[in-house]
């Protein structure tokens, strides 16, 4: 009896979802937010709206699972990413390990938060990519076999990119096999 009336209540939450409460004239971003904080509370160590971001975004973390969520709405390129993101995985395999190196990396530094100025998953899969890209193009360009040791790999990254890379003169794009492309002229200030 007491599972029926929950779903019947359940059922009643779906059906109203739309009706005029104190949430209503809210966005989609802040009424989640709200409910979260309600109905999670004693399941959330950590829960952030951030609502003026180019892309707005419910930020949390599961206290007993330790597991972080970033929800946004209304961004059709998430799926188009994934797949591309699963496409480099399954053709380049230290991309991977390398991710997950870099993503602790990133963390224990506080620079993996794209909205405080750090670097986000996607973006910093994509370095990697290009990363692997440029590195098994010069393999093959001075026929020197490219050898997946990802202790190598790992401080080649960060020496390009921490210490070789210019980035505010130079771009990056992972498309036809990877290239650098000079900034001058894309923000309209040459």
């Amino acid at each position: 009896a007491a599972n029926a009336k929950a779903k019947q209540q359940e059922k009643k939450e779906m059906d109203d979802w739309d009706k005029d409460d104190a949430q209503a004239n809210q966005s989609p971003l802040l009424r989640l937010g709200a409910s979260l904080r309600d109905q999670w509370r004693d399941e959330l160590s950590y829960l952030e709206v951030i609502p003026n971001t180019r892309v707005p975004l419910v930020k949390f973390t599961h206290e007993s699972t330790n597991i972080s969520v970033d929800i946004c709405f209304n961004q059709d390129t998430g799926p188009k990413a994934a797949e591309l993101v699963k496409t480099y995985l399954n053709a380049m395999p230290p991309l991977r390990p390398l991710t997950f190196v870099m993503k602790y990396f990133m963390e224990a530094r506080g620079m993996n938060e794209p909205y405080s100025g750090g670097v986000g998953s996607f973006m910093l899969q994509l370095m990697i990519v290009s990363f692997l890209q440029h590195r098994e193009r010069d393999g093959y360009n001075f026929e020197r076999p490219t050898l997946a040791n990802l202790g190598c790999l790992l401080v080649e990254f960060l020496e390009l990119y921490g210490m070789d890379f210019n980035y505010v003169t130079t771009g990056i794009s992972v498309r036809h096999d990877g290239f650098f492309f000079p900034k001058v002229g894309i923000s309209g200030d040459d």
